[in-house]
């Protein structure tokens, strides 16, 4: 196969290969060089093409997103890049991408308006002199071929696919949706988007929208805020874009001080800039949205003529517990962070639901009977006061509700003979039977609706994941202490069907027979471009000039592509940022689960302290007497009653004030369990004692060496707390010690402090003091 065999006309130097990204061929043999121009970008661009464009367009309408180009240039020799286009907007261009690590200062621009008298005027945008581009007053960008035009960018925008298209159709289709006049929410990617009076609130913002926003009716136009307390901007630049584009207003609430040249760069868009930390949102929705100050979490009340419903959305674990104490009427939680504060809720009588926001484990929820709220769902808000309503609620009729609370046995047997015949028929029964069991007091009743609704038959999870978003709506009934879903039926749905991505063999139905041409022409073309891209690999000038450093650069872009996936949650600005990697200085770079803590971060710089300290440990502990002030490991042959710990540190524990976490006993209980033969501990288990555990007499090993004798009535968990307050005992006399300790005894004492060093506040404790060494041993 030749190049002739792909480029068999002229019209077919013209890739088009995502909704706003166009590739134009202006080579003639394998030898050409750089035989590509490129407007706008694409995510997934193949790296072998990247060495091979000249030129990239910048155009008045910024074609493409902005926060995708650091996946289509060379991120590793960033003055190899050559963009053309009016300055300013250029240079507007070039500033945003600063944030994402990207010094561009020395890339190669052409400025059309230096160049060129008249704008209209023709110019060589390719070392190849046949091909002409054509800078137009009106923003259009046309390239010329021998007089014939082969790309015509208002021609191609006016057609049904890119971005810009997608919101407006978006805002035309949906503008007067009476769907979200209440109060509610919708799942958009891993966290919720408040509703009310047909306005939108977002929590952060999905990268991809546009086939969410289509099946569930959503006008992009009736965001009124996005509360975004996220260093990683690359989901905003689509929304934010369009808003620029259309002149539209929009409030943002971060703490980003790079959303500065964002709005610089999409400078027709009214967009306002507010500080997320602690700030407090009112609007004439009638929904009013506060920040939890110090943490990621928010309070969003919406008020209603004779109604109001509190309901705090608990983003992350810091401040969990002061929500917890609030009057709320429902509970929003992260699965991530339901994680960690799980024990926490079995002392709340408020109602709650957890976000599937991504995490794998978030599965597990469905068979413990959890209400999960699901990406892509639509939940509305109500209140119900007595049973009527509820039974008005489930549209079921009168002599099956009254069967419910006469025979449940015969409505389950009802249910699973009809099988999935009406799914929210199912569903609703099973709610409004579960809403009984929360609201009876009759013990014989209570025992037989709870069979009903724990029936793995009955399993009320699996059925409403197969309802289809668009025709549904999920009411979440509040009533008897509880929350239930029932199932409602929309009312004339949007048939819009819109794409976020475009992936082979998995075709998303429903599309307008325009937008399915338009599809099946990416899909051809992108085969095509690999296939000439193909043709370049094999030739023997790439191969010794590009080849030995694909494999890198391909590397390069797929971090950045992982480290734009995560949401990167930071209550801190970005300080600074390291040209070309974009690794950053300041906290936030990484997502919750993984960011290093403040104080962990300090230990890189006192790791010469620790590291010297442990080598002279290792060496003293093997040469010197174990008489150390008792601060070394005892005798741990002999074993203590698990009732003595108790007597000795429960009460000292609240007298010195000494805290211990939840969920550091809970870590410090696994441990032990694991060391000792035994399964770990499930966060639902809790706090409890577990007959598979601990017997009175049995003998558990814990983590300091110490053999421990259960006392009868006791728990791991007790256990494992009153260990962790010795443990701080320990850790506090051994910090005492450190400023007058000699060279041989400091070295055991930092050891023996790094054993018991189990919270965060003692390890920064610990860091600053090896720190403090540190520095002094400098000077």
């Amino acid at each position: 196969m030749g190049i002739r065999d792909i480029i068999r006309s002229e019209v077919d130097r013209l890739f088009i290969v995502d909704p706003e990204c166009y590739i134009v061929f202006t080579g003639e043999t394998t030898d050409d060089l750089k035989p590509f121009i490129r407007i706008g970008n694409w995510r997934d661009m193949p790296v072998g093409l990247i060495p091979l464009i000249e030129n990239i367009i910048i155009t008045d309408s910024l074609i493409g997103d902005p926060a995708h180009e650091q996946f289509n240039i060379d991120v590793r020799h960033l003055g190899d890049n050559r963009y053309i286009g009016e300055e300013g907007i250029v240079n507007r261009f070039l500033e945003y991408q600063k944030i994402f690590g990207l010094d561009l200062t020395n890339a190669s621009v052409v400025d059309i308006k230096k160049d060129l008298p008249e704008l209209s005027s023709e110019k060589n945008i390719s070392h190849k002199h046949q091909f002409i581009g054509v800078f137009y007053r009106d923003g259009n960008f046309k390239i010329l071929l021998a007089g014939d035009v082969i790309f015509d960018l208002h021609g191609i925008t006016s057609g049904p696919t890119g971005w810009r298209q997608f919101n407006d159709l978006l805002a035309a289709s949906y503008g007067k949706n009476g769907r979200y006049d209440g109060p509610g929410l919708f799942i958009a990617g891993r966290n919720p988007v408040f509703h009310q009076r047909g306005r939108f609130y977002p929590y952060l913002f999905p990268d991809g929208y546009f086939e969410d926003f289509a099946r569930l009716g959503v006008d992009p136009g009736r965001i009124e805020a996005v509360f975004f307390p996220s260093l990683n901007l690359t989901s905003l630049t689509k929304l934010l874009k369009w808003v620029h584009g259309t002149g539209r207003g929009i409030r943002v609430f971060s703490n980003n001080e790079d959303l500065e040249p964002m709005r610089r760069l999409f400078s027709r868009g009214r967009i306002t800039i507010e500080k997320f930390s602690g700030f407090e949102y009112r609007a004439e929705s009638g929904v009013e949205i506060v920040n939890y100050p110090g943490t990621f979490n928010i309070r969003v009340r919406f008020a209603e003529p004779g109604e109001e419903f509190i309901v705090p959305f608990i983003k992350g674990p810091a401040g969990a517990r002061e929500i917890l104490r609030e009057k709320a009427d429902l509970l929003l939680i992260s699965y991530t962070a339901f994680e960690e504060i799980a024990m926490l809720l079995r002392s709340t009588s408020t109602p709650f639901a957890v976000i599937d926001d991504g995490n794998r484990n978030a599965a597990k929820l469905a068979g413990l009977g959890r209400l999960v709220l699901s990406p892509g769902r639509h939940y509305e808000l109500r209140r119900c006061r007595d049973s009527g309503e509820l039974i008005a609620l489930s549209g079921l009729d009168g002599e099956t509700a009254a069967l419910l609370l006469d025979d449940p046995e015969a409505v389950g047997k009802r249910l699973s003979d009809e099988g999935e015949t009406d799914p929210a028929r199912w569903c609703n029964t099973v709610s409004l039977a579960t809403a009984f069991l929360h609201g009876t007091r009759d013990r014989n009743l209570s025992a037989r609706l709870k069979r009903l609704v724990d029936a793995p038959s009955l399993g009320l999870s699996s059925r409403l994941s197969r309802l289809d978003p668009a025709c549904h709506t999920i009411i979440l009934a509040l009533a008897n202490g509880g929350v239930f879903p029932f199932i409602a039926p929309v009312e004339g749905r949007g048939s819009l069907r819109l794409f976020d991505s475009i992936v082979p063999g998995d075709e998303p139905g429903e599309l307008s027979p325009a937008l399915r041409d338009a599809r099946a022409r990416i899909i051809e073309d992108r085969e095509r471009l690999k296939k000439l891209i193909d043709l370049y690999t094999e030739s023997g000038s790439y191969r010794e000039r590009v080849l030995p450093h694909l494999d890198a650069l391909g590397k390069a872009i797929e971090a950045r592509k992982r480290r734009c996936d995560e949401e990167d949650l930071s209550l801190d600005s970005p300080v600074s940022v390291t040209p070309v990697t974009g690794t950053r200085t300041a906290p936030g770079n990484a997502s919750p689960a993984t960011r290093p803590s403040p104080t962990r971060k300090r230990l890189l710089f006192a790791l010469p302290a620790v590291l010297a300290l442990a080598v002279a440990a290792a060496f003293l502990l093997r040469n010197i007497s174990p008489d150390l002030g008792g601060l070394l490991v005892r005798d741990r042959t002999a074993s203590v009653e698990s009732r003595v710990l108790d007597e000795r540190y429960r009460d000292l524990g609240k007298r010195l004030g000494i805290r211990i976490r939840d969920r550091d006993i809970l870590r410090y209980a696994n441990e032990v369990a694991l060391a000792n033969g035994y399964h770990r501990i499930r966060d639902t288990d809790m706090k409890k004692g577990n007959p598979d555990w601990i017997y009175p007499k049995n003998v558990f090993v814990m983590l300091d060496g110490e053999r421990v004798t259960v006392s009868r009535g006791d728990t791991l968990w007790n256990l494992s707390r009153n260990k962790l307050i010795e443990s701080a005992l320990v850790f506090d006399d051994v910090m005492a010690r450190l400023d007058d300790a000699g060279h041989h005894e400091l070295a055991v004492l930092v050891i023996r402090a790094m054993a018991h060093a189990t919270s965060e506040e003692r390890s920064g404790r610990l860091i600053r003091a090896l720190e403090t060494m540190n520095a002094g041993r400098t000077e």
